[in-house]
């Protein structure tokens, strides 16, 4: 339209340009008098022929547009390459790490499309009327395939420059250290040995050498420039294996230079160490002429030169056995050093030992007492005992050295006595008090102990040694009570590092506490503890102290334990209380938790700004406010409990959900499309209803999409447990009207047309009910033999099933069908039975133990039901079809243990009893009773049990299936309690009671109920 517009619009412009040309002769004559302008005569817009040649290009045009629109369509293909970034794809290519093998197909594609676009593609197109140029078209898409044939190409060709870059790296090592200077024949050995090894790692570089060179072929192919850095590097690293092998042979040449030049060094050193051998032996050797203790400290610094000289003689004896093996040499026998480093050993050690005694003895006797460390003490006292015992073996007739042993250990013996009065005394636990009680016992003043004036001289002058039990007792006293104060300063310590971790809750604008785990944990060790001390007889000083750190800690676990109790029932009842139908349905119960909800935020707050246990919860009135709050919310959930029990009374299968469920129904009952979401959760199959404008609800939707339209209209009047209770009964009529409904026109519409009409439960049903009757009217009238052919009939009509599900129908026919064949293969199967056991009365077990079903026409000799229910029998049991819409489910396949199963259950439900399937896990146990339960249309509830199941929650689902006559079946009901189960057998009992009276109403737990058997 565009190109036709503007091929009109040129011959308008030309049409005009031809108008108000003027004559010439104005020009010439000017001498002339002219009244107006003469103008040429040319064509005018309304000239017909202008119109008619207008019309003729319009519909040149025209016709011209179609092939230049074919033609323009043919350029779709190249469409992705014409609006292709270029910078993205470069840089999604950098990104990604492939093999070159993997981008030369790619390279090699875009070149040769780019080729393929210069002969594809011509400069110019004639079509008839116009010409289209595609030269910068063609130009574009030739450039773009070039370019991007570069790009992958120079991602390609980083791949070997990597190569090279690390090939270089690792060479430029292995050169680095060939080139390491060496300073001692150890590094010589050292250098030689990695030169040695190298030809397993170079064999390794060069591999990778030549996948450089290899991928740079690849390169190569596609003729790409590469930067001159690159092309030297590539080059460099080719030539790096032989600057490596001259630089192999360089040390190898050094190497032979310095193992002589180190040899010959290593001689003259061991000639100079022999002679240093021979003086230390003879230094050692005259050690014992120091017999004199008086000279302790001029022997024990000759000694401790001595050793440093030693372990600098071993050191050198290591060091030329080692480079004696380097050389290849026999290693030298240094055994002499040994000999005299253990004949210098045993005098070392006395006279170190003697020198300790020493420096200890004037540091104890002459240093502040109250710096004396007794554990330290003993130390020193236990090690010289036992180095002086092993002397006194050593030089034991040793003149002189044998004394000096001696009186060491004498003097230790004789200061060793007094340990055990520096200990007590040394106690941490030692306070004023324990002085001045000390100081009265002994008669002596011990107050100045803890004065830096008093030493361990002073003390000894006191004579203390003959009042030692005494000291000994007030000072064990004093250690018990620092344990006690001990214990009291770390439990306190500990809070420190004890904090709240308040944060913030969902979008509520509050806060709420986590960790509190780690606080009872420690409020738990510390309040035995604290109560353990409470008892001890060393408490006296700190019994105050006691006594107000376990009220203390008493007060932050009952404000804990309140708190979490607060918390736990806030954060239940907040989402529910911030419904406006809840605050309006309850508003006893909503005016209690805005205040309960105003004290918690306050105190919240609070707790954000002072996250310290203990300063925290020594805020003024705390506990009474937490207090205060958990009546409150006890007064809220109870009357939030008695508010949802009057719902689940008004709807009985409100009993089934949750409270959280229930609630979420609840705070959206002014909406009903809203409540719409939960109808699942109250009915076997109903998904969702349909609503008109008015809100007039018309029919069921299941979750497979089958729609059944109620026999009237419901309007949501009143509370959603009403108009719940209205659609649950309108559901059953409807149910009920369908089966009657299609069980009139199964006479009348030939099956495979029937099939198609009518819901998925309906079929089921009357087809089960025609079976029935069918079969009743053959063994009345024609017994066995009649069986014969009617089987025939029934064989016949599950072939036509079959293919009415092979030909074309819809996904939920197929599936409503699906059910049938399974229901309709076991009645074909029970008809085979009953023909070839020879089955001829309608009495007879093997057919009156089949789930029958029939019409109640007003006349059934049951008495069951009434006029126009379906009634379902096996053997004496006659049940009311129960009318729950089950949309259009599957059916399980009928085995004769189902059979069996199903004829133990009807025989118990006749009776008013339960059943309990039993067998392994997984065997259809849940199924099959299920399946029972939409054979006889009943809901049934499937609840598995726990062994934290208490009465409370059994008995509010037996009040649900007492009043709403539902099923249910619990998995795993052995692991209730036993204890818990005795309780639930007499509930279940007194339901049986009940429904054996026939009664409508009875009291179960105390409320009168309804009763739907």
């Amino acid at each position: 339209a565009m190109c036709k517009d503007a091929v009109l619009s040129v011959y308008a412009r030309g049409v005009e340009a031809t108008l108000g040309i003027p004559q010439i002769e104005r020009q010439v004559m000017e001498s002339l008098f002219w009244s107006d302008t003469p103008m040429l005569q040319t064509l005018s817009r309304g000239e017909g022929f202008v119109a008619e040649q207008q019309a003729r290009l319009s519909d040149a045009v025209e016709k011209a547009l179609p092939p230049a629109a074919e033609y323009l369509a043919t350029f779709a293909q190249y469409r992705d390459y014409l609006i292709l970034d270029e910078a993205a794809f470069a840089a999604k290519y950098e990104a990604d790490e492939r093999p070159i093998a993997e981008m030369v197909p790619e390279a090699k594609k875009h070149l040769q499309l780019a080729a393929e676009m210069e002969e594809a593609i011509p400069l110019r197109m004639p079509l008839g009327l116009f010409t289209v140029s595609c030269t910068a078209v063609r130009n574009t898409l030739v450039e773009r395939h070039r370019s991007l044939a570069a790009i992958i190409v120079k991602r390609m060709s980083a791949a070997p420059m990597h190569s090279a870059h690390e090939t270089g790296k690792r060479f430029a090592g292995v050169l680095q250290r060939l080139n390491q200077p060496t300073e001692t024949i150890e590094e010589v050995a050292e250098l030689e040995e990695y030169a040695r090894q190298l030809p397993a790692e170079l064999a390794e570089l060069q591999e990778g050498i030549k996948a450089m060179v290899a991928e740079q072929e690849v390169v190569d192919q596609f003729e790409m420039v590469s930067p001159d850095a690159d092309v030297k590097a590539f080059w460099a690293t080719i030539a790096l294996p032989r600057r490596v092998a001259e630089q192999i042979e360089a040390v190898g040449v050094k190497a032979a230079e310095m193992r002589e030049q180190y040899a010959q060094e290593m001689q003259s050193e061991q000639a100079a160490f022999d002679k240093s051998l021979d003086r230390l032996e003879k230094v050692v050797g005259g050690f014992d002429k120091h017999t004199s203790f008086d000279r302790t400290k001029e022997v024990a610094s000759e000694v401790r030169q001595l050793q440093l000289e030693l372990k600098d003689a071993e050191e050198k004896r290591a060091r030329f056995n080692k480079r004696e093996v380097i050389f290849g040499q026999e290693q030298t026998d240094y055994s002499q050093l040994l000999r005299t480093s253990k004949a210098f050993e045993p005098y070392a050690t006395l006279w170190l030992t003697a020198d300790k005694w020493l420096e200890s003895q004037k540091e104890w006797f002459g240093g502040a007492f109250n710096k004396l460390e007794p554990e330290a003490m003993e130390g020193v006292l236990s090690a010289a005992q036992r180095t002086l015992y092993k002397l006194s073996k050593t030089f034991e007739g040793a003149e002189g050295l044998s004394d000096i042993v001696t009186r060491v250990r004498q003097e230790i013996d004789d200061f060793s006595p007094n340990m055990p009065l520096i200990t007590a005394l040394r106690n941490p636990g030692m306070r004023e008090r324990h002085w001045k009680q000390l100081s009265d016992e002994v008669g002596q003043d011990m107050t100045q102990a803890a004065s830096d004036a008093f030493t361990l001289e002073t003390m000894l002058s006191l004579n203390l040694g003959e009042r030692v039990e005494t000291v000994t007792k007030v000072c064990d006293v004093a250690g018990k009570e620092y344990a006690i104060e001990t214990a009291m300063d770390k439990m306190e310590a500990e809070w420190k590092s004890v904090q709240l971790e308040v944060v913030p809750y969902r979008e509520s604008g509050t806060f709420v506490i986590k960790g509190v785990d780690a606080i009872q944990q420690v409020l738990d060790d510390q309040i035995v503890m604290t109560q353990s001390m409470a008892f001890s007889p060393f408490k006296g000083p700190f019994a105050e102290r006691i006594d107000k750190w376990e009220s203390t800690l008493t007060l932050i676990s009952d404000i804990i334990e309140e708190w979490v109790r607060v918390q736990r029932a806030w954060m239940y009842l907040e989402p529910i209380f911030s419904s406006d139908d809840i605050m309006r349905q309850l508003p006893t119960e909503a005016k209690r938790f805005t205040g309960v909800d105003r004290t918690w935020r306050k105190l919240m707050s609070s707790a954000s700004n002072e996250l310290d246990v203990i300063a925290y919860c020594k805020t003024p009135r705390l506990l009474p406010q937490f207090q205060d709050a958990n009546q409150m919310l006890e007064l809220v959930q109870k009357g939030l409990a008695e508010y949802l029990e009057t719902k689940r009374v008004a709807f009985s299968r409100f009993y089934f959900l949750s409270n959280d469920e229930l609630l979420e129904i609840l705070s959206q009952s002014k909406d009903p499309l809203a409540v719409q979401p939960h109808l699942k959760k109250c009915y076997e199959a109903i998904h969702k209803l349909t609503f008109e404008p008015d809100l007039a609800m018309t029919a069921m939707i299941s979750g497979e999409g089958e729609t059944v339209p109620f026999t009237k209209k419901l309007y949501p009047k009143g509370g959603v447990e009403y108009w719940m209770s209205d659609v649950m009964s309108e559901m059953k009529a409807s149910v009920r009207q369908s089966l009657i409904d299609a069980t009139a026109d199964y006479k009348e519409t030939p099956r495979t047309e029937w099939v198609l009409k009518w819901p998925g439960q309906t079929l089921i049903a009357v087809s089960q009910i025609y079976w029935t009757m069918e079969v009743d009217h053959e063994l009345r009238t024609g017994g066995n033999a009649a069986l014969h052919d009617y089987f025939g009939k029934v064989h016949e009509q599950l072939l036509a099933l079959t293919k009415i599900v092979s030909g074309r129908v819809t996904k939920l026919q197929r599936k409503a069908l699906g059910a049938l064949i399974t229901i309709d293969v076991h009645a074909r199967d029970v008809t085979q039975s009953l023909r070839d056991s020879g089955v001829s009365q309608v009495t007879d077990f093997a057919w009156i133990s089949q789930l029958r079903y029939a019409l109640q026409d007003g006349d059934d000799p049951s008495g069951v039901g009434v006029a126009g229910d379906t009634l379902v029998k096996q053997l004496d049991g006659v049940f009311v079809y129960g009318n729950e819409y089950l949309g259009c489910s599957m059916r399980l396949v009928v085995t004769p243990l189902t059979d069996r199963i199903y004829l133990t259950l009807t025989g118990a439900l006749q009776l008013f009893l339960g059943g309990a399937p039993a067998g392994p896990a997984g065997t259809g146990k849940t199924e099959t009773t299920k399946d029972l339960a939409k054979a006889i249309a009943k809901q049934c509830v499937v609840f598995n049990c726990s062994d934290g199941l208490d009465y409370l929650a059994m008995a509010k689902f037996f009040k649900g299936l007492a009043a709403a006559g539902a099923w249910a079946c619990f998995d795993e009901f052995n692991r209730i309690d036993i204890e818990v189960l005795s309780v639930i057998a007499q509930q279940i009992m007194t339901i049986q009671e009940a429904c054996k009276a026939s009664s409508e109403r009875f009291v179960f737990e105390g409320r009168d109920i309804p009763l739907n058997p």
